[in-house]
């Protein structure tokens, strides 16, 4: 199998989170009041697509917002061959950084501390982790991203994770 053809299904992550996160709130549609965590995380991940959507509308002035030479295929529905075509910050990354930031920061609220949470739960940080440089390191082969798109997208989706993880805890006090 070529590397392009792992790259593509790589790439495909962020999209089966939107789909996994809506099975599972309508799987555990009865204890929904239990499970706050699967419809904020879902509302996080379309505000991340929407406020990147946003961001891509804006006319920052330089050639950094652009894809780089050679990007097709990059969109999840469209085959678009257009040469220049946005794509500053990575959508993609924002999604799985958010993602996994949240589910890293849901896993640590069970422990004290974060020496505790390292030793027992290495598996699960390494196994998010690797999940967004996966996705990063699709995203940049296949060529639909600079390094700077891809980090720039990989911060937004830290800082939108870190957001909705605050809201969480914040709702979980008062219900």
């Amino acid at each position: 199998m070529k590397l392009i053809s792992i790259a593509n299904y790589i790439s495909v992550f962020p999209i089966c989170l939107y789909y996994i996160i809506s099975y599972l709130i309508l799987v555990d549609i009865k204890e929904i009041k239990n499970k706050l965590e699967y419809p904020l995380l879902l509302l996080g991940l379309l505000f991340s697509s929407q406020l990147v959507k946003f961001i891509k509308s804006i006319d920052f002035g330089g050639d950094f917002i652009y894809r780089p030479k050679g990007a097709e295929y990059c969109d999840y529905l469209s085959r678009n061959k257009k040469a220049k075509i946005r794509g500053f910050p990575s959508g993609h990354m924002s999604s799985i950084s958010l993602f996994a930031t949240f589910m890293i920061l849901l896993r640590y609220r069970k422990y004290k501390n974060i020496k505790s949470y390292i030793k027992n739960e290495y598996m699960y940080i390494v196994i998010n982790l690797l999940l967004v440089i996966a996705t990063a390191w699709a995203r940049y082969y296949k060529k639909c991203h600079t390094l700077l798109q891809i980090g720039c997208g990989t911060i937004l989706g830290i800082l939108l994770g870190y957001i909705f993880f605050v809201i969480y805890e914040e709702i979980n006090r008062y219900l």
